[in-house]
């Protein structure tokens, strides 16, 4: 039990990396406002 313990934690820091990678874009209907948002909640 302790070994997926520690398995899920090193997947956890594998995933979280991954996030940290992801971006997400988006803008108004008329393209006035146009923002990203990373994985690690910044906004540009």
């Amino acid at each position: 039990m302790l070994q997926k313990a520690k398995k899920m934690q090193e997947d956890m820091k594998i995933v979280q990396e991954e996030i940290k990678l992801t971006s997400c874009q988006g803008e108004s209907g008329s393209g006035a406002v146009k923002i990203t948002l990373t994985g690690e909640y910044r906004v540009t």
